[in-house]
């Protein structure tokens, strides 16, 4: 039987194997996790009946991991030619990709302005903050008789960029 530290690995946890194989090979633990999100608003995101394409999109805005055109040259992938937005020209980073490029932010804008009471624009260094930190709290459905919550409009236009 394997033991640590005079402890059968069948009995440990599995949190706690995880912490034992990251201090044997010297992971840093998070490396790039986001500490500003709570567990209860993780438990929330998890919750939420949202696609997998927009979870999954979410999830790795959330994790530095956005698929955007900087991040796919940094790794010099064939087909990507440069680190700019095919729609303005611009660098693409993964807050370009989702919200500030002038064109996306024009869905935004319009977004909330239609459903959005609170705030009325759509301000693009917020939005993002917003998204990857989980801080949905600020923002407000004007409409109550739509059922839906402000994760799936959210979700919704991630998903559609």
């Amino acid at each position: 039987m394997l033991n640590h530290q005079e402890h059968p690995l069948l009995r440990i946890p599995n949190k706690g194997l995880r912490l034992i194989l990251l201090d044997i090979n010297n992971l840093g633990i998070g490396r790039k996790f986001n500490r500003n999100i709570t567990k209860a608003q993780w438990k929330q995101f998890y919750r939420q009946n949202m696609h997998n394409s927009a979870r999954n999109v979410w999830y790795r805005m959330i994790h530095k991991l956005c698929p955007s055109k900087s991040a796919l040259f940094v790794r010099r992938l064939r087909n990507i030619e440069d680190d700019k937005c095919t729609l303005c020209n611009d660098f693409e980073d993964a807050k370009h990709l989702m919200v500030s490029c002038p064109h996306k932010n024009d869905i935004w804008s319009n977004i909330f302005d239609q459903f959005l009471g609170s705030p009325k624009t759509a301000i693009p260094h917020q939005v993002y903050q917003s998204i990857v930190n989980l801080n949905l709290k600020p923002y407000l459905i004007y409409n109550l008789d739509i059922k839906i919550t402000i994760f799936d409009l959210f979700a919704a236009i991630i998903r559609m960029m």
